[in-house]
């Protein structure tokens, strides 16, 4: 395997983070659509194109360092880096569709909009298709990417190939990974909490 010199800026923890902040973003405005104020049609609009948004963010970033690993390492494009391009595509698409329907449509004011957390279930046809996308991204994302480049990496005879390209890629996509983990995670805690407060008094 042949190495080129031109390798990304190595993503540190902090830059890492500020991937999240739209995500973090669209949980704040998720909370707000549920306290049922006069506009939380539009706070879970808002949320769910700052989370599509996020989602589509992180995605293409990791997307971005498979493509560059694969560059610089002279490897032949093959499956792995249309692999990793599908979810790239069609998280940028999905949010380019969720904005339009969100800024020019306005879809959160149409007849029938769910505004709680989940909406109607209607698994077929496009749905179906988007689904399929979804767990293809998290599959790709969480699972393939990863063992794809550790894997390659692992086989580099010179150690120091080897350091400078774990820095460069393996390390920030295992930070996406991470992070990525604790997002949800927290998202859940906090959503248990205010279940569990708001709850708590069946009486009032």
């Amino acid at each position: 395997m042949k190495i080129t010199l031109e390798m990304p800026a190595k993503l540190n923890l902090w830059q890492t983070i500020l991937l999240f902040l739209p995500f973090a973003a669209g949980e704040l405005f998720m909370r707000l659509s549920y306290s049922g104020g006069a506009d939380q049609r539009i706070d879970f609009a808002i949320a769910n194109l700052l989370t599509t948004f996020g989602m589509a963010l992180v995605i293409c970033y990791q997307t971005y360092l498979v493509s560059g690993f694969i560059n610089v390492s002279n490897i032949k494009p093959g499956f792995f880096q249309l692999n990793a391009l599908i979810p790239a595509v069609f998280t940028m698409a999905y949010f380019l569709y969720v904005a339009w329907g969100t800024i020019a449509d306005h879809v959160y004011t149409h007849r029938g909009f769910n505004s709680g957390p989940l909406r109607q279930s209607q698994l077929h046809g496009r749905a179906l298709i988007v689904l399929i996308l979804l767990l293809h991204a998290f599959i790709t994302f969480y699972f393939v990417n990863n063992q794809f480049v550790s894997g390659k990496i692992k086989k580099i005879v010179a150690g120091e190939t080897r350091k400078n390209l774990t820095d460069r890629f393996l390390t920030p996509m295992k930070l996406l990974t991470k992070i990525s983990i604790l997002a949800i995670a927290c998202s859940f805690l906090v959503s248990i909490i205010i279940d569990r407060l708001t709850y708590a008094n069946p009486s009032k």
